[in-house]
């Protein structure tokens, strides 16, 4: 008679914690189930009894960090200060978001999302939903250049220079890393520098 697997939620999160290591380093396509099961140091087929499929434990990593991102994001709120300071702690928390969790997060958020149209999709609402929460931001933008004091603009336009920017150093990392023969504490320090650079480039970018 075969052996019923008994549920083991400790297994179930290295499995998770492996197979998040292996696709943040590789992504989905060079990952495979058996390579995952190898990392825990358990059979394929528990990978298997948890996940069902390597699709689903994909879905499962990925749709946890794009929310954690998205969700980071959102819990920005406007508070009582000059507008370019308010605008400097946006960019500094969205930076600060890749440090944190992991410096590989913004390609494998990027590069999941322009391989499969379908994760896309299925992003696309909560990607709204960060842009309706902004509104108090939008406003005081919008007050800004009705005063003069900014050029005209929207929030969106304003999202993307600084998603871009800040994202463009994480997602060029092995580049980065290799063209300047740099070990991983010294490219932390070196984007670290970049940040103050980000900001002082896109509070130059709003005035008239």
């Amino acid at each position: 008679m075969k052996e019923k697997i008994q549920p083991n939620q400790n297994l179930e999160q290295e499995i998770l914690a492996a197979a998040e290591d292996l696709f943040l380093e590789r992504g989905y396509a060079r990952t495979s189930a058996v390579e995952i099961a190898k990392r825990v140091g358990c059979n394929q087929a528990l990978v298997h009894y948890y996940f069902r499929t390597k699709e689903n434990l994909f879905n499962t990593i990925f749709v946890q960090k794009n929310l954690l991102f998205l969700q980071t994001m959102e819990s920005f709120e406007e508070q009582d200060l000059p507008f370019e300071e308010m605008i400097s702690r946006f960019i500094k928390m969205q930076f600060n978001f890749f440090i944190t969790h992991d410096k590989r997060l913004a390609y494998f958020i990027l590069d999941e999302l322009v391989r499969n149209p379908v994760r896309l999709d299925s992003q696309l609402s909560a990607m709204k939903r960060l842009f309706k929460s902004s509104k108090g931001l939008e406003m005081r933008l919008q007050k800004e250049i009705a005063e003069g004091r900014v050029r005209k603009m929207t929030f969106f336009d304003l999202a993307v220079t600084i998603i871009t920017l800040n994202s463009a150093l994480f997602v060029s990392r092995p580049i980065i890393i290799k063209l300047l023969d740099i070990s991983e504490e010294e490219y932390t320090a070196l984007i670290k520098l970049r940040c103050q650079e980000n900001i002082e480039i896109i509070l130059r970018s709003l005035r008239p």
